[in-house]
């Protein structure tokens, strides 16, 4: 398992985590916040849990009021407090290298709010992200004939991810977590099919 911070215990431990280990602290699972997630936040309805990041936890939610669907993402407030981040700033500068790009899934709403996580609750930074249907990077490459890997694929994703470096060069950012497991293989339907790429149906977001 990765590496995970608790959700009520804020601590500078980077260790990797055992399936089902529990904070010294507190005693919670790292993974509480996927077992036992919010059923919402705000006006967007938890569908399902998707990831746990360091920091993060992340889920699919449906905005009630366009009843869209959209990626919630959820950090403790007193996390980013005790390792000295800023969360508007964050979002700000993602907002700015996702505006145009579609290789950058979009933040769309950022806010704070309290919210319930495994029967607490907890002040959260939150964001509202583009929902981009598809596997991670890493379940292709773990179960490449299960998404059905081709080396057109291959050669397409490939150029996508020179696309995404050469968008943070460009603004001079770095994303400080790149990895494949947050690297998305969207898969594009016959109106988004792009035209001239290797292989229009899959786009690297």
């Amino acid at each position: 398992m990765p590496s995970m911070c608790c959700f009520w215990c804020p601590a500078s431990n980077f260790d990797n985590r055992a399936p089902g280990e529990c904070c010294p602290d507190c005693g919670r699972p790292y993974e509480a916040p996927l077992q036992q997630p919010p059923t919402r936040v705000r006006n967007f309805v938890i569908e399902e849990p998707l990831s746990r990041g360091f920091y993060s936890a992340v889920y699919r939610a449906r905005q009630e009021s366009l009843r869209r669907t959209v990626v919630i993402k959820i950090v403790p407030v007193a996390v980013y407090q005790h390792f000295k981040k800023n969360w508007d700033r964050e979002c700000e500068e993602h907002a700015a290298i996702a505006e145009g790009s579609p290789f950058v899934a979009d933040i769309t709403e950022q806010f704070t709010e309290n919210v319930a996580v495994s029967g607490t609750i907890v002040s959260c930074h939150v964001a509202v992200l583009d929902n981009i249907v598809g596997p991670t990077l890493a379940q292709l490459l773990e179960d490449p004939d299960k998404h059905g890997l081709t080396p057109r694929m291959a050669a397409q994703l490939a150029g996508d991810l020179y696309e995404i470096m050469h968008l943070f060069i460009q603004r001079d950012r770095s994303h400080n977590d790149l990895h494949a497991g947050n690297i998305i293989v969207q898969e594009l339907g016959n109106q988004m099919l792009r035209s001239g790429a290797i292989e229009p149906g899959v786009r690297a977001v």
